[in-house]
């Protein structure tokens, strides 16, 4: 396969909240090429393996379009590769379950963004932001009970090398840079059950626990290695109910997020959360020579103060991105027959 990128990038002065002066100007190829092959194995005892391999080489160049005396020309490029195999099993365990299992290299290039923001604000790609690369394990077991109940459980490791970790400097507030970290480990497991209650009862639920933390990170002014990575809750778990009768429908979802820390020094996290969900609809309703379906939506149904997202190592303290409150969604779907 292969890719083609062009693009303009320019970037100005932020005075006081409105645009200043020219900083960047460089026009951005990205030139990508992979090759690759896979292949299967079904064995008669039911054993399945699977096995395949992956070169990518990617090539960023960068025409600057912005050269002054003070601003020498920062025209370049980058060119990034990698091999990535990968090999999985699947066992089958009597009539309706199923061990697997499967290893494979990860490789993945910094955006052409990522590399054109550069903390000392010169033109052209950072030379010292490199590829993520990583070896992840994974293994488990699926399968279902009778013909109503089905689930999944996976362990998994993943080893990164050179994760590439946000941040924010002083000078540029809102604008955010990366670099890499030396090697972070991310470890955890996941069990999800859907499962057919009493007719006309369903549900889905499903808990993650993830252990993310730097092995080896340091930057010239402090060591994080042991820290937990910023951004990823330690523990979340995601349910739904759902009810069906006839034309009519419902749906309870609830979240459950455990504190995220969101600097690398782990010096401050968003708090835990949990919300809930409403949605109440008909389905298929008739009149005349016309089917509507319309349904009515509340979101955080209890007005919960939350975060939904955070901002990585946001300078001045900015982590938080606080979620909505309570939110109302009428809408529906109107068909007409012939």
């Amino acid at each position: 396969e292969g890719e083609f990128q062009w693009d303009r990038r320019f970037n100005f002065q932020n005075a006081d909240g409105e645009k200043g002066d020219l900083t960047l100007w460089q026009i951005e190829e990205v030139q990508a090429g992979g090759v690759f092959a896979q292949g299967r194995l079904d064995f008669p005892s039911g054993v399945s393996l699977q096995a395949g391999i992956r070169y990518d080489r990617i090539r960023f160049s960068a025409d600057d379009r912005f050269v002054r005396v003070d601003d020498p020309d920062d025209s370049g490029r980058r060119v990034m590769d990698a091999l990535s195999p990968s090999a999985g099993l699947v066992i089958p365990a009597g009539p309706h379950h199923e061990v697997f299992a499967s290893v494979s290299r990860s490789f993945e290039t910094p955006t052409t963004t990522e590399l054109a923001n550069r903390p000392s604000g010169a033109g052209g790609f950072n030379p010292d932001l490199e590829p993520q690369t990583g070896l992840a394990v994974e293994g488990g077991m699926r399968g279902r009970f009778g013909s109503g109940a089905s689930y999944e459980v996976t362990l998994f490791q993943t080893e990164l090398e050179g994760e590439l970790v946000p941040f924010e400097v002083p000078s540029e507030p809102g604008r955010t840079y990366f670099r890499n970290a030396g090697r972070s480990r991310h470890r955890g497991w996941e069990v999800a059950l859907d499962a057919e209650l009493a007719e006309p009862l369903a549900l889905r639920v499903a808990y993650t626990r993830i252990n993310a933390r730097f092995e080896d990170f340091r930057t010239e002014d402090a060591d994080y290695s042991g820290n937990r990575v910023p951004g990823l809750a330690p523990h979340r778990v995601d349910g739904v109910l759902r009810f069906r009768e006839g034309g009519v429908f419902a749906e309870v979802r609830g979240l459950y997020q455990d504190d995220v820390p969101v600097n690398d020094a782990g010096t401050a996290a968003s708090d835990a959360f949990f919300v809930t969900d409403l949605l109440v609809g008909l389905d298929g309703f008739r009149a005349g020579a016309a089917e509507l379906s319309p349904f009515v939506a509340v979101r955080n149904l209890f007005d919960v103060r939350y975060n939904s997202s955070v901002v990585v190592n946001a300078f001045g303290g900015r982590y938080f991105e606080p979620g909505p409150g309570r939110t109302l969604t009428l809408g529906g779907t109107l068909t007409l027959a012939r």
